[in-house]
């Protein structure tokens, strides 16, 4: 059997995730849509994943993880500065952001999503 390296596939699907509500929203963002995009059948997703909610705090936590990547080098700047750093400047920046803010009215009302939303 071919050994895979399971979080790097949790990852892989992740990220897709990331693209798919960057592109389609939370609603848009269907597994098949996210299987397409990282290369994986909808069966894969779900043998990684319990169910879509759980797909989708993982995109969410994708993206804390890259945001606090990002602001991990805080220097002597003036703070405005530091904060612009972290303005989507570019396309992987501003899907991160999209995805950022499509998860601000789901976090309110789902415990599990207000926990890394925070």
């Amino acid at each position: 059997p071919k050994k895979v390296d399971l979080e790097a596939r949790r990852q892989l699907i992740a990220s897709a995730a990331v693209s798919s509500i960057a592109a389609h929203g939370l609603d848009g963002a269907k597994l098949s849509r996210i299987a397409r995009a990282a290369g994986v059948t909808t069966g894969a997703v779900t043998h990684y994943f319990e169910d879509k909610d759980e797909v989708l705090l993982a995109a969410l936590d994708e993206v804390r993880r890259r945001l606090i990547e990002q602001l991990a080098d805080i220097d002597d700047r003036p703070v405005i500065d530091q904060l612009a750093d972290a303005l989507p400047l570019d396309a992987e920046s501003l899907d991160e952001w999209r995805v950022w803010v499509a998860f601000w009215g789901r976090a309110a009302f789902v415990p599990a999503l207000a926990r890394v939303h925070r």
